[in-house]
């Protein structure tokens, strides 16, 4: 579970400290955070945190932190939607492991295997996820067309489905992605298990990828994705429900 804290606070005043604590106490680890300054005296801090604590009464805990002026959100979050961030999906140069991802295209399990390799269970869906973000934004930025698709339904079939020819069979149902076979999901292989979870999506970097295509598109609402169905679980497909945020 993550979950997605803004706050309003004084700069001096040693709030991420006092909220980390709190968030200690109720099961949950500050995986990232990013400080804004707004003026000389307050910021904006953005905090994401993971784990399967209880967050009953923890904003009223949060709000009660001395340096903590306002809490102006707190909700849980999805893997996708945090690495949607466009910060990641601008137009910098890509990351060396997106560069040998879309060079060894669609030959991508080994170099994922290798990036999996020395990740903790705790990082491992995070990262994958924003492995498979920026990836789909090179490989969007790549087979561009000059009138790009402004609905997802249309976004699925005209761009991510063609995509994956390669890597997966899939089919599109509605704002669903169904991967009916690929061998980053497959519940026979399980060296091949990722995030080897039983209540958890298996598919992250699959997830990360549909993700990055769509919210690189000018003009489609930004998305989430969620992985409803998963192959390496036991289902007979994998389905990857993406939902408008904005």
């Amino acid at each position: 579970m993550k979950i997605l804290l803004i706050l309003k606070a004084r700069r001096a005043a040693g709030a991420l400290a006092g909220v980390a604590e709190i968030l200690n106490g109720h099961g949950f680890y500050v995986s990232e955070h990013k400080l804004t300054p707004r003026d000389e005296e307050t910021a904006e801090i953005r905090v994401i945190a993971s784990g399967e604590g209880d967050s009953k009464h923890l904003r009223e805990k949060v709000e009660a932190v001395s340096a903590v002026i306002e809490l102006v959100e707190m909700r849980e979050v999805y893997a996708t939607e945090l690495a949607a961030e466009p910060e990641r999906v601008s137009g910098q140069p890509p990351d060396p492991w997106v560069e040998r991802l879309t060079r060894e295209w669609p030959n991508v399990l080994p170099v994922l295997k290798e990036f999996s390799a020395p990740l903790g269970e705790t990082d491992c869906e995070h990262k994958l996820t924003s492995l498979g973000v920026d990836t789909g934004a090179v490989i969007y930025g790549r087979r561009a067309p000059s009138d790009p698709p402004t609905r997802v339904e249309a976004g699925l079939m005209q761009i991510v489905a063609p995509a994956l020819t390669d890597l997966a069979r899939t089919k599109v149902r509605g704002n669903t992605l169904r991967v009916m076979e690929t061998d980053l999901a497959s519940s026979e292989r399980v060296d091949l298990l990722f995030l080897p979870v039983e209540d958890k999506p298996y598919c992250c970097f699959l997830s990360g990828l549909v993700a990055g295509m769509l919210n690189a598109m000018p003009g489609m609402p930004r998305v989430r994705v969620e992985e409803t169905r998963c192959i390496a679980r036991g289902d007979h497909v994998c389905d990857f429900k993406v939902t408008e945020i904005g």
